[in-house]
């Protein structure tokens, strides 16, 4: 699907900014799709923060994961606000600068696993 510049893989929900008509390429078979929230997931594992049953984490992880990196980088005060609310339902000090960090980390290690 094409639109406004910017081309949209039905299958995988990707976008890339392309000419019309040229949406071959941005997903292919065998080629991982960007995971943002899966490498943000996998970033606050490192210092021992899982998601538990009773979180929204696993869902919100999801989320960033259909909607990619632009979407991430895009919405990232929005994903910041999600860290703080978790972080403050467990009783965990927030500062903002290090969850965009995490989040910028994230969506770089996706963009690099996903040769986006």
């Amino acid at each position: 699907m094409y639109r406004d510049g910017v081309a949209h893989c039905p299958r995988c929900g990707r976008t890339a900014h392309a000419p019309k008509g040229r949406l071959r390429g941005i997903c292919r078979p065998g080629v991982p799709k960007e995971t943002p929230g899966t490498e943000l997931k996998a970033l606050l594992k490192t210092i021992g923060i899982v998601a538990k049953p009773n979180c929204s984490c696993n869902k919100r992880a999801q989320v960033m994961d259909q909607k990619g990196c632009d979407w991430c980088e895009e919405h990232i005060d929005e994903i910041d606000g999600w860290l703080a609310e978790e972080a403050k339902k467990r009783k965990l000090p927030y500062l903002s600068l290090a969850g965009k960090t995490l989040i910028r980390l994230a969506i770089r290690r996706a963009r690099k696993k996903g040769n986006g």
